[in-house]
């Protein structure tokens, strides 16, 4: 699913922009966006302005969910 793909694309690069995102994984950034909304509102991801992009990157409770999903 493109949620599994978001997380294993995350693993643990840290700090990663939506569109660098939306590239690797071929996902309109409109869809990125979405998934992303979604995992911060379960507390997956903590999201960060880095100049004029959003970024994210994954909290103890997304490193968990990515640990149980490798």
């Amino acid at each position: 699913s493109r949620e599994i793909r978001i997380f294993k694309t995350m693993g643990d690069k840290g700090l990663l922009s939506l569109s660098h995102l939306a590239k690797t994984l071929k996902l309109p950034i409109a869809t990125v966006h979405r998934l992303v909304e979604r995992f911060e509102n379960k507390g997956f991801v903590v999201s960060k302005r880095v100049g004029k992009e959003r970024a994210i990157e994954l909290t103890e409770k997304g490193r968990i969910m990515l640990a149980l999903l490798s």
